[in-house]
């Protein structure tokens, strides 16, 4: 399984793509003017991140069956989440917040709405603002916009314990059907959707029941990549016989066709290059970077777009906040993050 796919390259890719898109509402602009948006009637990132579920389906379940034990399953997942993300809000309330926010020090730190951020830590109870920083940016409603999904993430960490549980695991084609249902469901075309697409929760969880099930759809697929592994075929040919499916659903301009093709054609896509032998196997000898991107770059935009007075164009956002986060995502790893997973088998 190590070193044998391009899954961490295409993680990579996914996090950076995610800047591309995040770049336009730095701006004022709305995401799906971005290029992509544009051509698909869907941002990048709206594709990023349900790449980082499909992947995360079929990476996550192979780990789950390699687990020692559940409570060792979770602890490792933990490692993966938690660390990088304490160390974030940790930095972004007693570095970043002190130094950009528009009170003063002694208001800043005796304020109770400054530590509000620090519920990001527990995932299910995020909190967006930060007291008085990046107040006079256009996107000043969040200084961390990428943050929500993780929480879909780690719920779905736990459903596979649960799912496990009820015997659901044991039956790889009720995976397959829930993957039609929550499909289905995800599209426009369905009766239901209005009513998720409206503020939709669910209880206690506070997930939005249209992303929950959109996400699940994903993560689902990319379980049905591994279950399904002996029967799937990946070759040249399918592929290309694919993509041109797909990129004529594009060319129709249908919004309806283009979220079929995201939902049902494009995991085909990401798989097969995923299952290319190349030196980009290799790609994270050096350490995965994906995360530590995924949760800083967006507030490193912010501090861009306040340093610069929002004068510069989003193209420049986007290659500064990329040669911006790099660095930083290689400390996020080499300081926290892998020293985090070396205790991955502390217990058992």
């Amino acid at each position: 399984m190590k070193n044998n796919n391009n899954f961490d390259f295409i993680r990579f890719i996914a996090a950076l793509s995610v800047i591309i898109t995040h770049s336009y509402p730095m701006k004022g602009y709305l995401d799906y003017e971005d290029f992509l948006g544009q051509i698909t009637l869907f941002p990048i990132s709206y594709y990023a991140v349900r790449i980082f579920f499909l992947v995360s389906g079929y990476l996550i379940l192979i780990s789950f069956e390699n687990r020692k034990s559940n409570f060792n399953y979770l602890w490792r997942r933990s490692l993966r989440i938690f660390p990088g993300i304490i160390a974030m809000s940790f930095v972004m309330v007693f570095i970043i917040g002190p130094i950009f926010t528009t009170k003063s020090i002694s208001s800043y730190f005796f304020s109770s709405e400054t530590y509000l951020f620090l519920n990001n830590i527990f995932l299910y109870r995020g909190y967006g603002m930060l007291n008085g920083v990046f107040q006079k940016n256009p996107t000043n409603t969040t200084i961390n916009g990428s943050l929500w999904t993780l929480v879909y993430e780690f719920t779905f960490y736990w459903g596979l314990i649960i799912l496990n549980i009820i015997g659901f695991l044991r039956f790889r084609y009720l995976t397959l059907i829930f993957w039609i249902l929550a499909t289905l469901i995800s599209l426009p075309i369905t009766p239901i959707f209005p009513y998720l697409e409206s503020t939709s929760y669910i209880p206690f969880l506070r997930l939005n029941l249209l992303s929950f099930i959109e996400f699940a759809s994903f993560f689902s697929l990319g379980m049905i990549f591994h279950q399904f592994k002996k029967e799937i075929i990946f070759n040249k040919k399918i592929f290309l016989f694919i993509s041109i499916i797909y990129i004529g659903f594009i060319a129709t301009g249908n919004y309806y066709f283009s979220k079929i093709g995201l939902f049902v054609l494009m995991p085909y896509i990401i798989f097969y290059l995923a299952m290319i032998k190349s030196k980009l196997n290799n790609f994270n000898k050096y350490g995965d970077f994906s995360y530590g991107i995924y949760i800083y770059a967006f507030p490193i935009q912010q501090i861009i777009v306040y340093l610069s007075n929002n004068t510069f164009s989003v193209t420049l956002i986007t290659v500064i906040t990329i040669f911006t986060v790099l660095p930083v995502s290689y400390l996020s790893w080499k300081l926290i993050e892998e020293p985090a997973l070396s205790h991955k088998n502390k217990f058992y």
